[in-house]
């Protein structure tokens, strides 16, 4: 019983460090969700509406500008982003929104990584 608990919360650990339980297909279903709620419609199907979704959007999308803003100058300048200061999270999520739309080979990378590629080409450092 308890080699059948281990593996199982191995498989699980396997799935959620492997990005398969986290990719940008999920990204862009949370990020449906927020926009949605953002444009004022109203959820159709609360199951599949879900507006924690639109709170992971939010959520991921944050914490990736945030840890830019706290990691400044110890990122390496071609995977830095500066975006401007009036920039708000919306605008963060729109980006990401877009650049996923633009980019539909990304959809298989991990929420993170689309994330911060999506700051990128939004807004480069003209340094």
């Amino acid at each position: 019983m308890k080699a059948w608990i281990a593996a199982g919360i191995a498989l699980v650990g396997a799935l959620v460090s492997s990005g398969a339980m986290a990719d940008g297909n999920e990204l862009a279903d949370q990020c449906r969700v927020y926009t949605g709620l953002m444009n004022g419609e109203k959820l159709r199907d609360p199951m599949k509406d879900n507006p924690l979704k639109a709170g992971l959007c939010l959520g991921e999308v944050q914490g990736a500008v945030e840890l830019m803003g706290y990691l400044g100058s110890g990122v390496s300048k071609d995977m830095k982003w500066c975006s401007p200061e009036t920039a708000s999270n919306d605008d963060a999520v729109r980006a990401t929104i877009e650049y996923m739309s633009k980019n539909p080979d990304v959809m298989s990378k991990r929420k993170i990584d689309v994330i911060w590629l999506a700051m990128r080409d939004k807004w480069p450092c003209n340094e």
